[in-house]
């Protein structure tokens, strides 16, 4: 995590269709946030994620797989909608910021991978070494512990 709301009304009440939930960030000295992104908080039912099949398994390391969330959620469902840059206000965390990360071998791997739509849910391979579920608050929370096979 490193964006952190600051607005009250940001709320993240259920919303049935996929919501980027920054509309403005720190990060960015408050300017609205574009479409064609949807990192750092994105609300999404577990159906629709099944649908859109989850993240790429063909992204490393940093960068570009925000894009091609959009990406997905474009094909699927149209335009993702944003939260205003009013109640989607956010503070992003305090990290610096690693030099060149977008420079390397690995972004550049990313890039030719960022339309991907087809590598996700149904090619992932794992093994769950160790899983606990609880509740926290009204949430029930499955955490679990894998392995790529």
């Amino acid at each position: 995590v490193d964006q952190v709301p600051e607005i009250a009304e940001n709320d993240y009440s259920f919303m049935e269709d996929p919501v980027h939930m920054i509309g403005a960030t720190s990060q960015w000295d408050y300017k609205p946030t574009g479409y064609g992104t949807c990192g750092g908080a994105l609300m999404i039912t577990p159906q629709k994620y099944k649908k859109i099949n989850g993240y790429s398994n063909k992204f490393a390391g940093w960068g570009l797989e925000d894009e091609n969330m959009c990406i997905r959620l474009g094909k699927h469902f149209g335009k993702t909608k944003k939260l205003s840059a009013k109640i989607g206000r956010y503070r992003a965390l305090s990290h610096s910021r690693v030099k060149g990360l977008d420079e390397n071998s690995q972004f550049r791997e990313n890039a030719k991978n960022k339309n991907d739509v087809t590598s996700g849910l149904t090619d992932l391979s794992y093994k769950v070494l160790h899983g606990a579920e609880y509740e926290e608050g009204n949430l029930s929370v499955h955490r679990c512990i894998v392995e790529e096979t």
